[in-house]
């Protein structure tokens, strides 16, 4: 029998600190709290706060090598740049991408483009928003006279109008994948120029755009639709507050766009009745967002519920997708879908174990849809149950990602989906625009198309970038929570169980959704223990159990801002 060595290689990224005159490393890596020492004979120009990437030369007695220094002092810099370089995020573009942008003009007139500037388009983004890639205007159909009861024009600026196919700018689009948002941190997937000005919608201003003109039924269905490349212009630039309290007051009326939004608004209500039939999974976690100031100390943490004019723009943004996908399918083009598969058996197994989630999944072997996801969160007894109900199907659900085969997208119910309305942000959209363009608009064949990318390496590399901005954007989140909340080291809070293995036990702060640990360890919160029969924590002096859901008491005695970590102890 071969013995399994314990000084296995492996790779850890860290912040170099001097203990006592002795290098060592602090991992950023969530879980791993200890320190690691540096060994080797050159460590020239090695620095207190420098980002290092790291090979673990010895696993037990801790020991690694410094191997690549990610970036000089990155303590000097704010929290968020830890994750830029921890996952290797571009976010500095080439001389010869600005050399290129610094040429690119925009047109006085554009002679392969519909005019549709007499339309009374606007856009609704949040209050910040600098790129504005969507523009929406609608009209009611007269009884007796047309044959639809809505026509909705969704209009998306056209970057592949400024962007070149194998430009430079082009390539460093695709490398980037996507645009990446960070706490008080944008990193765009293309120059700032192209990005908040040429590309984007700017309130008065006239720009290219692909539009999708729909047209809907009485009942909230797509009759039919058809792609214009037009310019429009943007004559008022909304944000979600604007338009969720023109619906509510019902005030300035005579204003050029205030007919087309009192019919979004109606328009709406048709499309609320769809979704119902349809069941998309209806999940609705808030937005945590996070305010900071100049020198990045964390101002205030809130959690945004999104409201009704929210709900608008994205159902218009589903259905500009939807066309889309069987615009692309139609034509029989190279195909890129945004897919999210079926749970797999082995996850809907395990899920048949939570209480109440067999009743769930049909008879009919282990099928399950949204539609039986909803009812399941809906039977919940209460906030708390339906948290946990939630968090359950987050842990059930496929990842999504981009194919180029079409296995239609399990969280919004639908056949065929694919990526249109942000091409600004995702590289996967200006793909699409220039698909339907090339087919549908312009009306050539699919021939050379084929010879210029490989659409299969392009949807594995921008679903991995994806990742890679969620992954960095979930880390920098948890990172200026732990920030937030070190100066009340020693403080209570009430925390709710999320989850649990024999020696640990997962908490949430509700009110900060922080999530923590509390590590059971001899000596330490003895007064609780895990009985593996009944899987869940038994208090050791009374009949108290503890179970996923159930609320204590704790204590903060760790906030790591390096890796986001918090840690509680248990008060008994």
């Amino acid at each position: 029998m071969l013995k399994r060595s314990t000084n296995f290689a492996s790779k850890i990224k860290g912040i170099v600190s001097f203990k006592e005159n002795t290098a060592i490393v602090i991992p950023i890596s969530k879980g791993d709290e200890r320190s690691y020492f540096i060994k080797g004979k050159n460590l020239t120009g090695i620095r207190a706060g420098d980002l290092v990437d790291c090979l673990i030369t010895r696993k037990q007695l801790r020991h690694v090598k410094i191997i690549k220094v990610l970036r000089k002092n990155i303590l000097k810099k704010p929290l968020n740049h830890i994750s830029l370089y921890e996952k290797g995020i571009p976010n500095i573009f080439s001389d010869k991408s600005m050399r290129e942008c610094e040429k690119i003009e925009l047109p006085s007139t554009f002679n392969d483009h519909k005019d549709f500037t007499h339309l009374p388009f606007i856009t609704v983004d949040p209050q910040d928003a600098k790129d504005h890639d969507d523009a929406i205007y609608a009209i009611k159909g007269i009884n007796g006279v047309d044959n639809f009861c809505f026509k909705v024009y969704v209009a998306i600026a056209d970057v592949s109008f400024f962007v070149k196919e194998n430009s430079e700018i082009d390539f460093e689009a695709r490398d980037r994948g996507n645009s990446t948002y960070l706490p008080n941190l944008c990193i765009p997937m293309l120059p700032e120029k192209l990005s908040f000005n040429f590309c984007s919608l700017l309130e008065g201003e006239i720009r290219p755009c692909l539009v999708v003109e729909i047209a809907i039924d009485e009942v909230g269905k797509k009759i039919f639709h058809t792609f214009h490349r037009a310019i429009i212009k943007n004559i008022k630039a909304l944000t979600y507050e604007d338009v969720e309290i023109f619906r509510h007051e019902k005030i300035v009326k005579t204003l050029p766009y205030s007919q087309s939004l009192t019919d979004l608004w109606d328009l709406y209500d048709l499309l609320l009745k769809e979704k119902k039939d349809r069941s998309p999974l209806q999940l609705d976690f808030p937005e945590r967002v996070i305010s900071a100031d100049v020198d990045d100390n964390v101002l205030d943490i809130t959690n945004v519920k999104k409201n009704n004019s929210n709900q608008l723009v994205e159902e218009l943004m589903i259905l500009a997708n939807i066309s889309a996908a069987e615009t692309i399918k139609k034509c029989g083009m190279g195909n890129l879908f945004r897919i999210h598969p079926t749970p797999s058996n082995e996850k809907i197994e395990t899920f048949r174990n939570i209480r109440g989630a067999g009743a769930c999944i049909t008879k009919n072997g282990n099928k399950i849809t949204s539609v039986h996801l909803n009812e399941f969160v809906n039977s919940a007894k209460g906030v708390d149950e339906r948290e946990i109900y939630k968090q359950e199907i987050i842990k059930l659900l496929e990842q999504a990602r981009y194919s180029t085969k079409n296995d239609g997208h399990f969280g919004l119910n639908l056949k065929s989906y694919t990526h249109f309305t942000s091409p600004i942000r995702r590289y996967a959209d200006i793909i699409i625009h220039r698909l339907i363009i090339n087919f549908t608009i312009n009306q050539h064949s699919m021939t050379n198309s084929k010879k210029s990318i490989n659409l299969g390496e392009i949807c594995d590399h921008i679903s991995f970038t994806e990742r890679r901005s969620s992954e960095a954007e979930r880390d920098t989140t948890r990172r200026y929570l732990a920030k937030y909340i070190r100066n009340r080291i020693g403080q209570n809070f009430e925390g709710k169980i999320i989850g649990f293995i024999r020696k640990v036990i997962f908490i949430k702060i509700d009110y900060l959704d922080a999530e923590g640990v509390i590590v059971l360890k001899r000596g330490q919160n003895d007064s609780i223990y895990f009985d593996k029969d009944r899987q869940r924590f038994l208090h050791k002096h009374s009949s108290e159990e503890f179970n996923i859901g159930s609320r204590i008491p704790v204590t903060l005695i760790k906030a790591n801002e390096l890796n986001g970590s918090l840690t509680f102890r248990y008060n008994h």
